[in-house]
């Protein structure tokens, strides 16, 4: 199995990490570390985290690191990562 990111999801995750970095270098590069770091741990439990509700689909899923939700979507040979997005945005946005 292997980890594919979309382009909105490689756009959110660019876009958030350099709101962040405006902020924190460092802030900024801990959170990047982190959600890297999650979307490789999918590999070996894929549905450890839970289903996002907005999609009602038992295969798309959702894990919060900080205030950031990673939603992605299991496939028999891969994980795409499909959205990056603030837990304070409104979940109409995703």
């Amino acid at each position: 199995m292997r980890i594919i990111w979309s382009k909105r999801a490689e756009t959110d995750l660019y876009n958030h990490i350099g709101y962040i970095a405006e902020r924190s270098k460092q802030n900024a590069k801990r959170v990047l570390k982190k959600i890297l770091e999650l979307s490789e741990t999918l590999i070996n439990q894929p549905y450890k985290y839970q289903k996002e509700e907005v999609y009602n689909d038992e295969s798309v899923r959702r894990a919060v690191i900080y205030s950031y939700k990673v939603v992605y979507k299991i496939y028999d040979d891969e994980i795409r990562i499909l959205r990056v997005f603030s837990t304070h945005q409104h979940p109409s946005k995703i």
